[in-house]
């Protein structure tokens, strides 16, 4: 469960951070839906896995990885009141949700 917690608040800061880049790359569906993306994607899923999580950890997954599009990341700290710390804090909140923690 911290793993899967720590990657959330990191991959936050990580698009923040680089969110001209992450937001360019993501444009282009080849780039969006490609392999990096399914790594991404797999990593969320084998953490769910390692928290013991039950139902269909691919949907949970895209579900999680949602909170963490580069473009709502820089939308909430821009537009939505919110903080990195904020954003990560329910990112954990609702990995703990998913995970029956």
């Amino acid at each position: 469960m911290d793993r899967l917690v720590a990657f959330g608040r990191e991959r936050m800061r990580f698009a923040h951070t680089h969110h001209a880049l992450l937001s360019a790359a993501n444009r282009d569906p080849r780039t969006r839906y490609g392999p990096p993306a399914a790594v991404l994607r797999r990593h969320v899923r084998v953490l769910l896995a390692s928290a013991e999580t039950s139902g269909d950890l691919v949907v949970q997954a895209d579900a999680l990885l949602a909170l963490l599009d580069t473009d709502y990341v820089e939308h909430q700290l821009n537009d939505g009141g919110h903080t990195l710390q904020t954003l990560g804090d329910a990112w954990e909140s609702l990995a703990r949700k998913l995970c029956g923690r």
